[in-house]
């Protein structure tokens, strides 16, 4: 199962995450999933590591 999140969600799984334009971040845990960093609007993330 993969863990993902939407922009505004809390971070349940900490680690680096990547959006649907290659951008990646770090979250960690009790943190809100942010918009995209290049586009500034809400996006999906999904963990990959």
């Amino acid at each position: 199962m993969k863990i993902s999140g939407n922009t505004g969600e809390k971070v349940t799984s900490p680690g680096i995450y990547r959006n649907k334009y290659g951008k990646r971040v770090t979250l960690e845990v009790g943190k809100n999933f942010p918009p995209c960093p290049e586009k500034g609007i809400p996006t999906r993330w999904e963990k990959i590591e």
